[in-house]
């Protein structure tokens, strides 16, 4: 029941989404996370019987359903604020740790080459978060400036997320995390 539950919460998030991709009134984006939250909510209702992050995923900003299954991580790892570095974060509208940065007041860097990263609109983040953008292209070379950066901005890296479609092997390879 939950599952179905979920599902038909996650359509209606992905259809309202879709269809003001672009027009997102502050009301609106404060309705998104409501009806994020509550799924989230209704998601950790199941925790006890996930046996694949599959299992718990549930999409509000992120692509694929990873806002649902940070949360998860957030949850058996006993993270109640974690500080989080994003790699291909986007134009921060949908991406992976905006949700992490709304439910769970995460400290966030979030990394991109797309210029619109830095007018990302963060206004009700902003008072109660620390985000910062940065507007950059990584490669093997600069990822271990990236991490350094992030450890610095917020002292230590809890999640550590990574998507440029088609690099993240190289990069992966040779990032120092510890």
């Amino acid at each position: 029941m939950n599952n179905r539950r979920n599902k038909f919460i996650h359509r209606l998030l992905n259809n309202t989404y879709l269809m003001l991709r672009g027009f997102l009134s502050p009301e609106i984006r404060n309705f998104k996370f409501a009806l994020g939250q509550s799924a989230i909510l209704a998601s950790r209702q199941s925790h006890s019987k996930v046996k694949n992050l599959w299992d718990a995923e549930v999409k509000v900003y992120s692509q694929w359903g990873e806002d649902g299954i940070l949360d998860y991580i957030c949850e058996i790892m006993a993270l109640a604020k974690p500080r989080f570095l994003e790699i291909g974060a986007g134009n921060f509208l949908e991406c992976n740790s905006r949700f992490i940065a709304e439910l769970r007041n995460a400290s966030v860097v979030a990394v991109d080459a797309r210029t619109d990263l830095l007018s990302a609109p963060l206004h009700s983040l902003k008072w109660k978060n620390h985000i910062e953008l940065v507007h950059e292209w990584i490669t093997p070379d600069n990822i271990n400036s990236i991490i350094e950066l992030a450890e610095q901005k917020m002292n230590s890296v809890d999640i550590f997320s990574l998507d440029l479609d088609g690099n993240d092997y190289w990069i992966l390879e040779r990032a120092n995390l510890s």
